[in-house]
């Protein structure tokens, strides 16, 4: 283990996350020693070639 503040700019990136029946999905991460505010992008495409696309940003506290 090393104390070397972690500072990544990605914190995620996962090419084939695939959602339920209903759309859901659920991914978990670290996030970087940064006290930031963080905007997690979700893009994708649906079985039919539909485009998806989402945001959410939520703040990196001490």
């Amino acid at each position: 283990m090393t104390n070397t503040p972690d500072y990544r700019a990605t914190l995620y990136w996962n090419p084939s996350v695939q959602t339920d029946a209903n759309g859901k999905a659920t991914v978990t991460f670290y996030n970087a020693d940064n006290i930031t505010t963080i905007q997690a992008v979700a893009e994708g495409i649906s079985p039919t070639g539909q485009p998806g696309y989402g945001t959410l940003n939520y703040s990196v506290k001490k």
